[in-house]
């Protein structure tokens, strides 16, 4: 008993002797590893802290370098653009003006020719595209929403569509309207007639576009219909529906948006669901396509750009930074040029009688874009225009129904206000 004790010790001695010396070899290969990844680590730590130009060697032993985040300099903002298919330039059928009224000699025109003067079918001035923007910092969003410019509002007035509000009351009454639709308070209203559009384009070059549908005119507006029904009602009252084709402009696909297509693809009217569909899609992508052009300027271009856009260009050459091109005078014609033969002058004597009563075709003086936004607002949306190509672009679709015409009214868009209201509520302050 005594001896299997004895083995029994000497056996742990040896046992606690061999683990112990294995034991203290590992603890200190343990210990100097940590170590040394714990030094590394600190070493690295200490010169991403020290290293002014935060350099930093790679596995490869190479220099990178850390950019920091950069901060966006101003706040979230939300603006609105207007285009109408105003085209005096064009066209002298427009509703005449009461100056213009005043101004024409009446006891010089035989009363038969001044009978149903004011009761003409005139051309009128509509808002063909609505699109409000929201640039929102915060979420590093860039929210588009279009309302078609048939949608119909109530008024102190009665019904009217928006494209009527504008007409009626102006842009700021137009941005009113679609604040109370979703609650966000727009800080810049801009409005593009349909005169300065080629301008628009010549100034910003082409871009490209997908048309969801084909563009017609039905011979006083553009439009995405194929043809156009007209409902007659004989004496006896019976009823037939007359079928006119529209005349084609533009087919759809990939196109070309320049000087020569950007009216007639931006004043097209809707008259269905699918044609609003159609024109929300493509609005929202010309706007964001110039967005993204202005965006890949350099500071300075794209300063001159903005002050031209909402300048006279009378006024340009007060434009710091910006070289116009020498204009040439224009010849001057010769005397026998300028002798009118004596038929044609008969002639334009008797249609200027024939249409006294239609303004001759004119382009009205001002910016290309009038608007409330100014030069000395640059800097505090510089660089979140800049930011359109960084931000995520979302398009929101305001809810509305299309309601085709009845017996006491035209064809009009239903806005579900309740539904559009929620869509806006993150965004909202």
């Amino acid at each position: 008993m005594l001896s299997a004790f004895k083995n029994f010790g000497v056996t742990f001695l040896i046992s606690a002797l061999v683990f112990g010396v294995l034991a203290y070899i590992a603890t200190g290969i343990v210990t100097n590893t940590v170590g040394d990844i714990l030094d590394d680590e600190g070493a690295s730590l200490n010169e991403v802290i020290q290293n002014q130009d935060n350099a930093l060697i790679d596995e490869n032993g190479e220099n990178t370098t850390v950019e920091a985040v950069k901060e966006i300099k101003g706040e979230s903002f939300n603006f609105l653009i207007a285009v109408t298919d105003s085209r005096p330039d064009l066209y002298n059928d427009y509703q005449p003006e009461v100056s213009f009224m005043y101004n024409t000699d009446w006891y010089s025109v035989s009363p038969d020719k001044t009978i149903g003067c004011l009761s003409s079918d005139y051309r009128e001035v509509n808002i063909t595209s609505i699109v409000l923007v929201r640039i929102d910092k915060e979420n590093q969003e860039y929210l588009y929403t279009y309302f078609s410019p048939e949608a119909v509002v109530y008024t102190s007035t009665g019904n009217h569509s928006l494209s009527e509000v504008y007409n009626l009351y102006g842009i700021e009454r137009l941005a009113e309207y679609i604040y109370s639709f979703t609650g966000l308070e727009i800080k810049y209203k801009s409005v593009i007639n349909g005169y300065d559009l080629e301008e628009l384009s010549s100034l910003l070059g082409p871009i490209q576009i997908e048309l969801g549908k084909d563009i017609y005119s039905d011979g006083k507006y553009n439009t995405m219909q194929y043809e156009t029904t007209i409902e007659h009602v004989e004496a006896d009252g019976s009823e037939w529906t007359e079928h006119k084709p529209n005349t084609y402009l533009l087919g759809k696909g990939t196109v070309s948006l320049n000087q020569d297509n950007i009216y007639n693809v931006l004043t097209a009217r809707e008259h269905s669901a699918a044609d609003l569909t159609a024109k929300e899609e493509y609005a929202i992508e010309i706007l964001q396509k110039y967005l993204t052009l202005l965006a890949g300027m350099e500071e300075s271009q794209l300063k001159i750009i903005l002050a031209q856009l909402i300048t006279n260009e009378k006024d340009w050459g007060n434009i710091e930074g910006l070289v116009l091109p020498e204009t040439e005078e224009p010849a001057e014609s010769s005397a026998e040029e300028n002798i009118p033969e004596t038929e044609d002058s008969s002639e334009e004597e008797n249609q200027e009688e024939e249409v006294k009563w239609l303004r001759e075709t004119y382009e009205p003086e001002g910016p290309i874009v009038n608007t409330n936004f100014t030069m000395n607002d640059f800097d505090d949306v510089y660089e979140l225009i800049c930011a359109v190509t960084e931000f995520e672009n979302i398009t929101i679709t305001y809810p509305a129904s299309y309601m085709p015409a009845g017996e006491d009214y035209g064809e009009y868009f239903d806005l579900n206000t309740n539904a559009g209201l929620e869509l806006f509520m993150d965004y909202r302050k």
